[in-house]
């Protein structure tokens, strides 16, 4: 067994010799390239680093089938993280380069990491990680990511993250017949939605755990969790940890997308009705709801409140396009919340008119159309949502219709 542990679930001795191979590589490569006083701690995170990574099987050949992706936990507040990512980059770009599989190198600096409140990334993380470098239980010790502590709120934006996905996928369908590589991405992107859905749906009903494995299990055995989403959820996690040729072949069929759109915006009210503690909520009353709990969480913290105050004057300064719209609430909250809250209308294609209008103006956009709500949408992600998310469209070969405000 290697020291590194296990990489995959389902993987053979051969492909778990070879990430422990490349594991030891990255070691050293980070030992060359960084100075021990730059960095606290260079973990392996995501699937991988949790031992539950996924394996692709082709013509009998074993390959990772996710990216590897690795943290670098930085010293001080992170002033140096882009020389040092670039650094460690171009130390193991050699390695991924002979393995043919992408590392992605990400950065943090410790003072905002101990400041940092308590996301699903960093809970994850800190149960799920395996460290290549620096200090072996940096985050063992962060004890502070507890399952207990996870904000509402970040798991609400798990939602709209995985569920953006989907969005994209509408547009790569709008552009044509997909291609091999457009292929490959609707169906990764729909395996994505559906697992960060049902993440979501256990993490409001109080059984979130780190792993993926235990995930499966406990939302299977819930008797909230409706039977089609446990099937629809179980199909996405067997796809993930091993992809099969012909899995979600129908993932560009019109019918099993708006199946799939129904499904996920059940799961979807379940949440938020849950997190607004509105069991009886409606999507018609949504916007409402999600407003006034914004500007609640927002005057919970000093820090928030200067920060609203902020982006209300510069709104009303700019003459901004949410004037007209429920007003200090409207004004009050953040990008993030004003995603969140155009996002049901956008990707359920609600027919209400009022929640129509409202994620509009949201969104700065010229009318209430599907076409023209979900492509000022994916613009407003690539600006406050995704930084990554221009580069990634433009990889599959979207126009400036993903860039721009309808």
């Amino acid at each position: 067994m290697s020291p590194w542990g296990r990489f995959t679930v389902r993987g053979s001795d051969r492909i778990e010799r070879d990430l422990a191979a490349l594991a030891d590589g990255i070691a050293a490569a980070a030992g060359a390239a960084l100075a021990p006083r730059d960095y606290r701690t260079l973990i392996m995170m995501g699937g991988y680093g949790r031992g539950e990574g996924g394996v692709d099987r082709r013509s009998g050949v074993e390959r990772p089938h996710n990216n590897i992706d690795l943290l670098l936990v930085t010293n001080g507040l992170g002033r140096r993280d882009g020389e040092l990512k670039r650094a460690l980059e171009s130390a193991i770009a050699p390695l991924a380069a002979q393995a043919g599989i992408g590392i992605d190198v990400g950065t943090v600096g410790h003072l905002r990491l101990a400041w940092a409140p308590c996301r699903i990334i960093w809970y994850d993380t800190r149960f799920g990680h395996k460290v290549l470098a620096g200090d072996p239980s940096y985050f063992k010790n962060l004890t502070r990511f507890s399952v207990d502590r996870i904000l509402a709120s970040d798991a609400r934006d798990l939602l709209v993250n995985r569920g953006t996905l989907l969005l994209l996928n509408e547009e790569i369908l709008e552009h044509g017949t997909p291609g091999p590589e457009q292929t490959r991405a609707l169906v990764r992107h729909a395996v994505k939605a559906i697992i960060g859905y049902g993440d979501a749906l256990l993490y409001f009903l109080g059984a979130y755990h780190w792993s993926y494995l235990a995930k499966r299990s406990r939302l299977v055995a819930h008797p909230a969790v409706p039977d089609r989403f446990k099937q629809l959820y179980s199909r996405a996690c067997d796809y993930r940890l091993e992809p099969s040729a012909g899995g979600f072949a129908d993932v560009a069929d019109p019918p099993w997308l708006a199946s799939l759109r129904a499904e996920l915006g059940a799961v979807h009210a379940m949440c938020e009705a849950t997190r607004l503690g509105r069991p009886a909520l409606e999507w018609p009353d949504y916007p409402d709801a999600a407003l006034s709990q914004s500007t609640r969480d927002a005057l919970r913290n000093p820090l928030e409140v200067a920060r609203a105050a902020r982006r209300a004057l510069r709104q009303v300064s700019a003459g901004g396009a949410a004037r007209g719209a429920t007003p200090v609430s409207f004004r009050l909250a953040s990008a993030r919340d004003r995603l969140a809250l155009a996002f049901p209308a956008v990707a359920y294609r609600l027919g209400n008119e009022a929640v129509r209008e409202t994620a509009r103006l949201a969104l700065g956009a010229r009318d209430r159309e599907h076409a023209t709500l979900r492509r000022a949408f994916l613009a407003e992600w690539g600006h406050s949502g995704d930084v990554n998310f221009g580069s990634a469209a433009a990889r599959l070969g979207l126009g400036s219709s993903t860039q721009e405000a309808a």
